[in-house]
């Protein structure tokens, strides 16, 4: 048996052929990754966008908006400090100012080039979501803004005659003296080829579906993040992965409910009918999602179930604000004018990521990120609510410009792939549903030391269990296990409680603890 120890930066050995050759290579459907290759093109001719599913993403999915302070009597200080706020000690105050002061220029862009955000008589609707202290959330159909912001990109992007490489995702980096020289990725088409470029921007989002209960598509096992790990890119705050409390299950993930639906006065309660959360908060409902999903995962463990009221609401209101939730309750045969929503808290973003500074650099100096797979250091320990599509258009547009800047600099090197060398010997099958179950059971809302130990020892097993092979289910189950590990080992570390990370040993927030984690 071949095992490679979960913690080694080592690239798989995988045969590939030498490839194509690109100025500026940007992985990812979602918006960061197609707003990088949309500013990416206008400086180079030669740029590829390598990439899954746009409609797969969790940009595509995202419901409640995109927040930027530019109302009347709002600014960016306010924003700012709302930011600080939920981030619970750990943001970074320039990146946030440097983030939200870009906010309005990039957006007043964006209407240039034809965007068009929901009006009311004329002028652009802002709603108010948790943790915000102003009506500074945009809106594209209701609740479909990331649907809407989405595939407007894509548009730009397709007619800039990118080179698109779809249905493909990046396995593995190639390192030589501080640069990567050239990607491995693969397709079920193609298998694995090797791809070159002067320079790489990684915005494949995160990996929520780690964990069992999630809102995002099975795409999102942080694969790429593993691979960045194992190129030696510094990774940071793993340990920080945002649950949205409000959730309605479904088959291969959980939708979303909106916390703009609570912004319009929808209540949680419990069986009893009871509102539970003034417990917890002053600010009740609109309070930030790290003290929700707390709050509704500790009602669960006492045995009671968790409802969203939104009998208030009228169904004309409904269908106009929120068809798409209103639709998903259709699909769950529910009726909002009389039924309760049965919720739950799912994982949903994840904080941690590839460590970048305000120019979207990594550790690898012609190496970028920009949106969830990134850790810009905006977020600190929590997201506040809709400030990720923020993220995603002010750095996916830094990240590309970037990007094509480092690729004048730089020239193509060698690239290094080995043979196969190992043999199948067993299937992927049921491996990665049986660690999403221990990483919910775990690792998730609520953590402890001996629930973190025996999440380790699980993954630890399983990896000394299975054999490596060249197939991608195998390395995909790998990088799961690996990245799996490294989040495990970041919450271990962390002997405090603090924005999305709760450890019921550590209760409280400690002042030694004021710091990032980085691997």
């Amino acid at each position: 048996m071949i095992f490679m120890n979960l913690l080694e930066r080592k690239s798989f050995p995988l045969s590939c052929d030498n490839g194509q050759k690109f100025d500026v290579i940007i992985f990812g459907s979602g918006l960061a990754g197609l707003t990088a290759a949309y500013y990416a093109s206008l400086e180079n001719d030669s740029v590829a966008l390598i990439y899954s599913s746009i409609k797969k993403s969790s940009s595509f999915k995202a419901k409640g908006g995109l927040a930027a302070p530019i109302a009347k009597g709002d600014s960016v200080k306010k924003h700012v400090n709302d930011t600080l706020k939920a981030g619970a000690g750990l943001c970074n105050k320039k990146t946030a100012e440097f983030i939200i002061k870009k906010s309005i220029p990039q957006i007043k862009e964006l209407i240039s080039l034809g965007m068009k955000f929901d009006e009311v008589n004329g002028k652009i609707d802002l709603g108010k979501e948790g943790g915000h202290s102003e009506n500074r959330v945009l809106h594209i159909f209701g609740d479909r803004t990331g649907k809407g912001l989405t595939e407007f990109i894509a548009s730009l992007v397709k007619e800039k005659g990118i080179h698109l490489i779809p249905e493909t995702n990046l396995i593995d980096l190639n390192v030589n003296l501080n640069k990567c020289s050239s990607a491995v990725i693969y397709s079920n088409k193609k298998g694995f080829q090797a791809v070159k470029a002067k320079s790489f921007v990684i915005a494949t989002g995160g990996y929520s579906s780690i964990y069992s209960n999630s809102t995002n598509s099975s795409e999102a096992k942080g694969t790429a993040l593993s691979a960045a790990f194992r190129a030696g890119i510094v990774l940071s705050d793993l340990e920080f992965v945002q649950f949205h409390p409000t959730t309605l299950k479904g088959k291969e993930s959980n939708y979303v409910v909106t916390e703009s639906l609570r912004g319009e006065k929808a209540l949680i309660i419990n069986s009893d009918g009871k509102r539970f959360l003034k417990d917890y908060s002053p600010l009740a409902e609109l309070a930030t999602r790290d003290i929700i999903s707390k709050a509704i995962y500790e009602q669960e463990f006492q045995g009671n179930k968790v409802f969203m009221d939104v009998r208030k609401l009228k169904k004309d209101f409904l269908m106009k604000r929120f068809p798409s939730f209103y639709e998903e309750l259709l699909k769950n045969k529910l009726n909002p004018e009389k039924d309760l929503i049965p919720i739950t808290p799912s994982a949903h973003y994840c904080v941690g990521g590839i460590k970048t500074d305000l120019n979207a650099k990594s550790s690898l100096s012609n190496v970028f990120s920009a949106g969830e797979s990134s850790c810009s250091g905006l977020h600190g320990a929590n997201r506040l609510a809709c400030n990720s599509l923020l993220e995603a258009i002010v750095m996916g547009k830094v990240a590309g410009e970037n990007a094509s800047i480092a690729s004048g600099k730089n020239c193509f090197s060698s690239i290094k792939c080995s043979k196969k060398i190992f043999k199948s010997k067993k299937s992927e099958k049921n491996h990665l549903t049986d660690l999403r179950k221990k990483m919910w059971c775990r690792a998730s809302i609520m953590k402890s030391k001996k629930h973190l130990l025996n999440a380790k020892k699980f993954i630890e097993l399983k990896a000394k269990e299975f054999e490596f092979t060249s197939e991608i289910n195998s390395i995909n189950y790998f990088s799961a296990l690996q990245l799996s590990n490294l989040i495990v080992s970041s919450a271990l570390k962390r002997k405090e409680s603090r924005g999305v990370h709760q450890r019921i040993d550590y209760p409280y927030t400690r002042t030694k603890w004021l710091k990032h984690q980085e691997i």
